[in-house]
């Protein structure tokens, strides 16, 4: 098997860095041929995951977080060369849905071990996304948590980014038109997910699938700032399915209408304004995931 170890040092502040020699080591141990490229910035990694493609690796294990993933996604996609999961990020999201052990030790052997599937993505644009897009205070939310350095991380850092960010939060009055349901109205966010959870664990969308074939939306109408932070723990564990302010359907094409100029985030990355279309791409890459 033919293996490329992709890494982003620079990952959870530098997290990735300290980690990095000792799993190097690990992979060379188990899979003496496999080669290592470090990319020190999204433009060589990018560049790495293209040449990948073209050499015909087997697997690309990428060690970083989402953002990461997502740059090396945008160019695995459509190819014969799997993606692999190693989880060096502050959210580390898509390696939840995949069923990739949290801790790097045990991601190196189940990468190396794991079967190889399709997973479906979404697409806005030209762009591809594995985990969710998001617009709204959500995507607000993640501007402001993407500005701040290496702590806190994961939930807290999410949590304290969106206490901040409410306080002066308006709620856009979305117009979301879809093959299967229509939505016309305030919102806090309006969240279209191809994997259950994104925001370091935030299970937004739990009965999203990755190879379903379709996108799952999940819209959280306008309520008061407390009656949110009441929400927050269902929305952690994904139990908010049924509380009075969410609508949450299935579609394969979602379109935003309006309004006009909000960011839309996907994997935690700004991708662009509204209005926009977001679609799923059945299968479009295959990945390193556990075996269901």
């Amino acid at each position: 098997m033919k293996l490329l170890l992709l890494a982003n040092p620079t990952a959870a502040g530098g997290r990735a860095r300290r980690l990095l020699p000792s799993l190097r080591e690990s992979l060379r141990r188990q899979a003496p041929s496999i080669e290592f490229v470090e990319a020190a910035s999204a433009d060589e990694l990018a560049a790495a995951a293209r040449d990948a493609t073209r050499a015909g690796y087997d697997r690309v294990l990428v060690a970083g977080g989402d953002g990461t993933v997502h740059i090396v996604l945008n160019e695995l996609r459509g190819s014969e060369s799997a993606l692999g999961v190693l989880p060096l990020g502050h959210g580390n999201d898509l390696a939840r849905a995949l069923g990739v052990p949290l801790d790097p030790s045990e991601a190196v052997e189940f990468l190396l071990r794991a079967p190889v599937a399709p997973m479906d993505l979404g697409r806005v644009g030209n762009r591809v996304f594995a985990t969710v897009a998001a617009v709204g205070l959500d995507a607000e939310t993640n501007r402001r948590a993407r500005t701040w350095g290496p702590w806190p991380r994961g939930h807290l850092r999410y949590f304290l980014a969106g206490l901040r960010t409410l306080l002066s939060y308006v709620p856009y009055r979305f117009n979301l038109v879809t093959d299967s349901e229509e939505f016309n109205g305030e919102a806090m966010w309006v969240a279209v997910a191809n994997a259950p959870c994104y925001g370091g664990g935030i299970r937004i969308a739990p009965e999203a699938s990755l190879d379903d074939g379709l996108l799952d939306v999940c819209v959280i109408e306008r309520i008061s700032a407390a009656a949110l932070l009441a929400l927050y723990p269902a929305l952690m564990r994904g139990g908010h399915l049924r509380a009075r302010p969410v609508r949450y359907f299935r579609c394969a094409r979602a379109q935003f209408r309006a309004p006009v100029g909000p960011e839309l985030h996907a994997d935690g990355e700004p991708i662009t304004r509204l209005p926009a279309e977001v679609v799923v791409e059945p299968e479009a890459v295959k990945v390193v995931r556990r075996r269901e």
